[in-house]
């Protein structure tokens, strides 16, 4: 039986590199684990709350949302095992993960969609806005990005 966690405490740095890198073997450099370390991680997780989706207590699924908890949140991370896609999970995960955001109202929740999953997202009321996106990289990521 798969079960949704709301805000796993439990999830360990093993667990994220696991799913990190098989997700992203799917997915070249879309989570850049070749730059991220455990030590980053457990700091990364302190804030962060997640959204898991396990089955027999494995981790097959997971959301970060980082923000402030009360008017905006950011979705920053989406994934399921290969071997669950198609199964629904990422939708379970994504509606408790907006559940969560909106339970004490909000103004705003945002994500960044890869390119081609838009649609996917528009499905729980995501649009794309008016507003550009902007970004600076560490020099490891515009190393790494520019190998593409």
């Amino acid at each position: 039986m798969i079960r949704i966690i709301i805000n796993d405490e439990q999830i360990t740095v093993k667990e994220m590199d696991n799913i990190l890198s098989k997700v992203e073997s799917q997915d070249e450099n879309l989570f850049y684990t070749n730059i991220r370390t455990s030590k980053k991680e457990k700091q990364a997780a302190r804030h962060s709350t997640f959204i898991t989706a396990r089955e027999h207590n494995n981790l097959i699924g997971l959301i970060r949302i980082i923000g402030d908890s009360t008017y905006e949140y950011y979705i920053s991370e989406v994934m399921v095992l290969p071997e669950y896609q198609g199964k629904r999970i990422g939708t379970k995960l994504m509606k408790a993960a907006l559940d969560y955001c909106k339970k004490d109202g909000f103004m705003k929740i945002f994500l960044t969609a890869a390119k081609g999953r838009e649609k996917y997202y528009r499905r729980f009321g995501f649009k794309i806005t008016n507003y550009n996106v902007m970004r600076i990289l560490s020099k490891k990521l515009e190393i790494s990005d520019n190998k593409k």
